[in-house]
C-alpha cells in the first residue's frame, strides 16, 4: 500500500512537470509567434507600422480591458464597417473622451471575437497622427507618407482598420483630401474617423468630396439613427425607387445592365464621377443644365452609388407612351360624348378629385375649367427650380 502510494505521488510529480513545461514552451512559442508576426508586419507595411499602434493586439495582450458604456456607439461603429458601404464611420464626440474608448471596446470585441464573421481576424490600427506630422518636413512631404501609408493599408485587403483620431487636422490639406478619397474610392480601405461636431461642420461638412465618404456617429445621439433620414433639399426615405429595388432582387449577381436616371446634389461631383467610373457605369444624357444624369449601370452600382450620399434619388428611366391629346387622356371627351342626344345625362366632374404628376401643365387649359369658365385645379406645386433669365 505504501509502495503504491510512493508509486502515485512520483507520477503526479511526473505529471506536473510535464504541464509546466508545455505551459512554459507554449509560452515561448506564443511569444516567439508574435515576434515573428511583428517583424513581418514591420517588413510588409513599414510606413505603416511606423505610425501606427496596433490596438487590437494590446487587447489580445490583456493591456485594454473591456469597460461598460457607449455599446449603442460601438454597435454603430460595428455595423458601419460590416455594412459594405462606401461611407467611413467618423465619430463626433465635443469632449473629446469617448472616441479612443469606442474604438478601444471595438479592438476589445474583435479580440473575443463577439464581433460579426466578416471582423474576425481583423485589427484596429490607431494613427499617431502628432508623431507623424512632427516628422513632416513640407506638406508634399506629409501627403507622400499618408498616400505610402493608404497604399500599405490596402495591402491588407481589409483586414486592417485604420483609426485617425481628430481627422479634421489629418483630412485639411487638399493633397491629402485626394489622396484620402481615392483610397476610399477603391474599396480595400477602412477608416474610422474621430472629431468634435464643431470641427467636422466647419472643416470636413463644406467638402462635399471629402463629406460625402463618411458617415457620422454622435456621441448620445445613435439612438435616433433608425429615424427616417431628411438631407437639407427635402428628400426622405429610400434614395432608390422600390421598381429598382425588385431588379436587384431579380438579378443577385448585379450583372444585368439597366437604364437609371439619377436625381444627382451635384451631377459634376468627382467624386461621383469617380463611383461612376470604377464600377463602369456610362453616363448617357443629362436632362438640361439641372443635375439630373441617365445613365447605364449594372445593378450591382446601385448600392454604391445610392450610399455615397450624394445623390437625391434614383429611378429606372421608365418608357414613356404616347398618350395623345391630354382630353383623350383623361377621358373628357368620352364623358361628353356619352351625354349627347340625353338631357337628362348631367355628368361634369362634380365630387371626383383627380391628382395629375406631369412635368409642366397648362393650367389655363379649358379642359381644365368648369362651365362657367372658372378653374377646376385646387391645388398646383411645381417641385423644379425655375430656370435662370
Amino acid at each position: 500500500m505504501k509502495h503504491q502510494k510512493q508509486k502515485n505521488s512520483i507520477i503526479t510529480q511526473m505529471l506536473s512537470v510535464v504541464v509546466l513545461y508545455s505551459l512554459v514552451f507554449t509560452s515561448v512559442f506564443a511569444t516567439q509567434m508574435f515576434a515573428q508576426t511583428q517583424v513581418q508586419r514591420t517588413n510588409e507595411t513599414p510606413i505603416l507600422s511606423q505610425y501606427t499602434t496596433d490596438s487590437t493586439q494590446l487587447a489580445y495582450e490583456g493591456r485594454i480591458q473591456p469597460k461598460a458604456g457607449l455599446e449603442m456607439e460601438v454597435n454603430a461603429l460595428i455595423k458601419s464597417l460590416t455594412s459594405g458601404k462606401l461611407q467611413q464611420p467618423v465619430i463626433l464626440d465635443d469632449k473629446g473622451e469617448s472616441q479612443e474608448l469606442i474604438v478601444d471596446q471595438l479592438a476589445t470585441r474583435i479580440a473575443t471575437k463577439n464581433v460579426p464573421a466578416n471582423l474576425y481576424d481583423t485589427k484596429v490600427l490607431r494613427l499617431e497622427v502628432a508623431s507623424l506630422f512632427s516628422n513632416m518636413k513640407t506638406s508634399e512631404e506629409a501627403s507622400a507618407t499618408v498616400e505610402s501609408i493608404f497604399n500599405e493599408l490596402s495591402q491588407t485587403e481589409g483586414k486592417s482598420i485604420l483609426f485617425v483620431d481628430e481627422l479634421t487636422n489629418f483630412a485639411g490639406n487638399s493633397q491629402i483630401n485626394n489622396a484620402l478619397t481615392n483610397a476610399l474610392l477603391q474599396g480595400k480601405v477602412k477608416i474610422i474617423g474621430g472629431s468634435s461636431d464643431a470641427a467636422y461642420q466647419k472643416d470636413i461638412a463644406p467638402v462635399e468630396q471629402v463629406a460625402a465618404l463618411f458617415e457620422p456617429i454622435t456621441i448620445g445621439k445613435t439612438a435616433n439613427s433608425n429615424k427616417v433620414a431628411v438631407n437639407k433639399e427635402g428628400f426622405r426615405g429610400d434614395s432608390v425607387s422600390p421598381d429598382l429595388r425588385k431588379m436587384i432582387e431579380k438579378n443577385p449577381g448585379g450583372e444585368k445592365r439597366v437604364d437609371v436616371i439619377i436625381q444627382a446634389k451635384d451631377a459634376d461631383n468627382p467624386t461621383l464621377r469617380s463611383i461612376m467610373a470604377q464600377h463602369k457605369v456610362r453616363l448617357q444624357d443629362r436632362i438640361g443644365t439641372t443635375d439630373t444624369i441617365v445613365v447605364n449601370l449594372p445593378l450591382s452600382a446601385v448600392e454604391a452609388i445610392s450610399q455615397s450620399g450624394i445623390i437625391n434619388y434614383m429611378s429606372p428611366d421608365r418608357p414613356v407612351k404616347l398618350l395623345g391629346h391630354v382630353e383623350d387622356a383623361i377621358g373628357a371627351n368620352l364623358v361628353r360624348n356619352q351625354g349627347s342626344g340625353t338631357s337628362a345625362y348631367t355628368l361634369d366632374g362634380t365630387g371626383i378629385g383627380i391628382a395629375i404628376l406631369d412635368s409642366g401643365m397648362a393650367e389655363n387649359h379649358n379642359a381644365f375649367k368648369d362651365n362657367n369658365g372658372n378653374s377646376r385645379i385646387v391645388y398646383s406645386q411645381s417641385f423644379v427650380p425655375s430656370e435662370p433669365s
